[in-house]
């Protein structure tokens, strides 16, 4: 099964009501998504809205200097998938977009 998930038309909503939510479960399983020096490291941000109870969208400049942003997905346990490709939005308007259309017809478990 691929990392990577995909839009469906179902929809499957997740239990975060804020990304406070779901830092906190991504650090308890011992996961390192939201770590300051991964942050730094990747030029990330990290915007505050959760989408669904699991989507939200960080963005990050490449090697290039550009910004892009990408789409992610907070499994029930707290680990974070990358919905699409990394840096697959040219706009935050874009990714906001994406974010509100999308659904998840199975979040792999494993």
């Amino acid at each position: 099964m691929s990392e990577r998930l995909t839009t469906s038309s179902s929809f499957l909503l997740g239990p975060f009501q804020s990304m406070r939510e779901i830092k906190k479960a991504n650090e308890e399983l011992g996961h390192y998504f939201f770590d300051d020096g991964a942050m730094r490291f990747f030029d990330s941000i990290i915007y505050p809205t959760v989408y669904k109870g699991r989507f939200f969208v960080t963005s990050e400049k490449g090697p290039n200097g550009i910004r892009a942003y990408t789409l992610r997905c907070a499994r029930d346990d707290g680990s974070v998938w990358t919905v699409g490709e990394h840096q697959q939005h040219a706009t935050i308007k874009e990714a906001r977009k994406a974010a509100k259309a999308a659904n998840i017809d199975d979040i792999p478990q494993h």
